[in-house]
């Protein structure tokens, strides 16, 4: 599978206009300093647009990424540092569109030929800095940075970046982004924007490969534990802060599989919820929606091998979607730091099933399961130099047996995944409401709950709860998980959340 890798989940940023040429970046107040801008041309290799009354639907889109906080697969960022939109009608001006008489919609045949046109860009202002310039042609026009079900690029949009390997990456390799550095570098390894601003200009886009899927839409379908008061489906999924597992043992996968909480996720949405959301304002891809179930590329070689596993053990190999647990801001403070991030374990059919599949492993699937590790990793993103840390919720199984056979060789495999320093700590997990995402290796991605399952403050909910103001919620997309209150509060009095894990 072609791997271009656009950004992941809310991009909680305003669509920055390109707008001139300055030669410099002078400080405004609200940005405290003075700031850098890259430039450049984008190329773009792809069908021709649709059209609608006569205007190109969809734009160009390029995010700009700090290579110290890259987005999933290859890190762990929630929104890039720069952002800017290239109208449809810029792009492909000059280009002969199919236009129809009546205003309606047009799009080209499917089987046309393909065209090239090239426009300029601008990404500022920026922090000094190393970034990555990753992008994608929204070609069904349905974008939108402010809503995380509107954020991300869809089947049928071309994606692609600032690249070293253009050629290869369009033959199907592996994307290498380019490394650009923006402002001077000190010898420290510390980035900074000189008075008169930095510029890069120069750097090439090309966005030439289109998307086969679309993003995984998913809902929870079911809960299931060996311990069932863990764990319900309701408003909610629960699991508690002291999550203990009964038996994880290698030499028994099914009763290790058994002690784990794990969540039934089907694609799409409930049928009863079809209509709904395929009406306006959510418009969404609905029928037939299935999850493309692929191995991993952990180690990002380029080869999908034996050596593409989960953390825990060579024997698992580590699937996608992958699966993703993150904490939600605390609405008292507003607060996402740190990051608190439970790495689920994605399963094909049984934990049995998922060590036998096949490295060339493509698969259309309506359901998945995901197993919830009894740990998270708390992350400072505001300072990539802090360690993370890996908070194991208990240090043995009910039965005494350790969980972490060889802890040092998990931490040293965290560590080079995630390129930090990993401390090991044991303690109850951090309680409070989380987000589920599920992940492609292409960055597209779904989370729940999201917009479309919550009423905001200036959407009054109706008495039965069904809808928002003059839209129907999706209830199915509200579901958080929660991690709440100990079975045994004395273990959490004993062993509490450690401090780099809390707000």
């Amino acid at each position: 599978m072609r791997a271009l890798l656009p950004p992941l989940v809310a991009l909680a940023v305003p669509a920055l206009a390109a707008c001139g040429e300055p030669s410099t970046f002078v400080p405004v107040d609200e940005l405290g300093g003075p700031r850098g801008a890259i430039t450049g041309s984008l190329v773009y290799s792809g069908p021709r647009p649709c059209t609608r009354e006569g205007r190109v639907i969809g734009a160009a889109v390029i995010l700009a990424f700090d290579e110290r906080a890259l987005p999933p697969p290859d890190g762990l960022a929630t929104e890039p540092d720069g952002l800017t939109i290239i109208s449809g009608d810029r792009l492909f001006a000059g280009i002969p569109l199919d236009v129809a008489p009546d205003g309606s919609a047009a799009c080209p045949p499917a089987d046309a030929p393909w065209v090239t046109t090239t426009a300029t860009f601008e990404v500022a202002p920026l922090r000094g800095g190393s970034y990555q310039l990753r992008g994608f042609f929204d070609r069904d026009g349905d974008f939108n940075p402010a809503f995380s079900i509107f954020n991300l690029p869809t089947r049928g949009d071309i994606a692609g970046g600032a690249l070293d390997n253009t050629a290869a990456a369009l033959g199907g390799a592996r994307p290498r982004f380019r490394s650009i550095g923006v402002g001077a570098l000190d010898a420290d390894g510390a980035w900074s924007i000189p008075s008169t601003g930095a510029r890069v200009d120069g750097v090439a886009v090309t966005l030439g490969l289109q998307l086969p899927f679309e993003r995984p839409m998913f809902h929870v379908g079911a809960v299931t534990s060996g311990r069932r008061a863990d764990a319900a489906l309701g408003t909610a999924v629960v699991i508690p802060a002291d999550y203990e597992l009964d038996t994880f043992d290698a030499s028994d996968p099914v009763g290790t599989e058994a002690s784990l909480i794990r969540l039934g996720l089907r694609a799409g949405l409930p049928a009863a919820e079809h209509a709904a959301a395929k009406a306006k304002p959510y418009i969404l891809p609905v029928n037939d929606a299935s999850f493309a179930i692929t191995r991993e590329d952990t180690n990002r070689d380029g080869v999908r091998d034996a050596e593409d596993h989960v953390p825990e053990s060579t024997q698992i190999p580590s699937l996608a979607p992958l699966a993703f647990v993150t904490r939600i801001a605390d609405p008292a403070t507003a607060s996402t730091e740190p990051l608190v991030l439970l790495q689920g374990l994605t399963l094909l059919g049984s934990l049995l099933d998922t060590a036998m599949t096949k490295p060339e492993l493509l698969f259309a699937s309506d359901a998945l399961s995901v197993a919830l590790r009894p740990a998270v990793l708390c992350i400072d993103r505001r300072d990539p130099t802090r360690p993370v840390t890996l908070l194991q919720s208990r240090e043995r199984d009910a039965r005494g047996e350790t969980v972490l056979a060889d802890p040092d060789e998990v931490v040293a495999r965290l560590a080079k995944r995630l390129g930090r320093k990993v401390n090991l700590a044991y303690g109850c997990l951090p309680q409070g409401r989380y987000a589920m995402n599920l992940v492609y290796e292409t960055g597209q991605a779904w989370t729940v709950p999201n917009e479309a399952g919550v009423c905001a403050a200036s959407e009054p909910p109706s008495a039965d709860g069904t809808r928002c103001s003059g839209r129907t919620r999706l209830a199915s997309q509200g579901v958080p998980l929660v991690i709440g209150a100990p079975r045994d509060a004395a273990y959490c009095a004993a062993n509490p959340t450690p401090s780099a894990c809390l707000p």
